[in-house]
C-alpha cells in the first residue's frame, strides 16, 4: 500500500488552547464534517504505556484527500496512523483497534500507544427535484421511514418556502445548475413539466461518480 503524506488543515497550537478543548473541537468538527456529506475517520489514543507522544484522549480526524485535524503524536506513529484510516475507508472494517510498540515505528519514546479508529460517513442523501405534491408527499415519508438528509429542490421559491421539520429547501433557477451530489445519493426526478425531468436528469447523469 502506497504511503500518503499528509497535511494539516487546522493548528494544533493557538486553535485549541488545551488538551480538552482540543478534543473538544475535534469532535465538533468531526460532527460536521458528516452533516456536509464528508467521510473521515476518527483516530484515538485509548491507552498509553511508558512514554508515548500523546496521552490517552488524544484524537485526530483523517479526511479521504489525507488532510488531518488534530494529532495522535506526530512521527512515525501519525504517518501510519494516516495510511491505515485511509486503508479504512477503502476498503473497511467500520472499527478498528491496534497497539504499537514505538521502538518498532523508530520512535524514541519506546512506550506502547493504542489506537482506536472509527471510520465516519455520512447519512445518505435523498435529493427530490422538484417539490410539487409529489415530490413533497415523497420527502414527507421519507422523513418518516429513514434517518437520511432530505434535500427538496424546486425553481419555484415559494415551494419552499414553508417546508416541514426536518426537510432542506434549496432554489434552482430554471434547474440550469444542478449541485454536485454526494456519492451516497439517491435522486427523484419529479418536476413540473417533462422538459425538466429531462433536464435534470440528465444533468445528474452526467456527474461523476464520488
Amino acid at each position: 500500500m502506497a504511503e500518503v503524506l499528509s497535511s494539516t488543515r487546522l493548528g494544533i497550537s493557538g486553535r485549541y488552547g488545551t488538551f480538552a478543548g482540543m478534543s473538544h473541537e475535534i469532535l465538533r468538527r468531526a460532527a460536521e464534517a458528516v452533516e456536509k456529506g464528508e467521510e473521515a475517520v476518527l483516530v484515538t489514543v485509548v491507552a498509553v504505556e511508558g512514554a508515548a507522544p500523546r496521552e490517552a484522549g488524544a484524537k485526530m480526524l483523517v479526511f479521504s484527500d489525507g488532510c488531518i485535524e488534530g494529532t495522535v503524536g506526530g512521527g512515525a506513529l501519525e504517518h501510519h496512523a494516516i495510511n491505515k484510516a485511509l486503508s479504512l475507508l477503502r476498503e473497511g472494517p467500520h472499527t478498528f483497534l491496534e497497539s504499537h510498540e514505538l521502538r518498532n515505528l523508530g520512535m524514541l519514546c519506546g512506550g506502547k500507544a493504542t489506537l482506536f479508529y472509527e471510520v465516519l460517513r455520512p447519512a445518505p442523501l435523498l435529493a427530490v427535484f422538484g417539490a410539487g405534491h409529489v415530490g413533497l408527499l415523497l420527502a414527507r415519508l421519507a422523513r418518516e421511514a429513514t434517518p437520511w438528509r432530505i434535500v427538496l429542490f424546486d425553481d419555484r421559491p415559494e415551494r419552499l418556502s414553508s417546508l416541514p421539520p426536518g426537510l432542506d429547501g434549496q432554489v434552482l433557477p430554471g434547474y440550469q445548475e444542478i449541485p454536485k451530489l454526494p456519492p451516497i445519493t439517491y435522486a427523484v426526478v419529479a418536476t413540473e413539466t417533462h422538459a425538466t425531468d429531462f433536464l435534470v436528469a440528465y444533468e445528474l447523469l452526467r456527474q461523476e461518480p464520488g
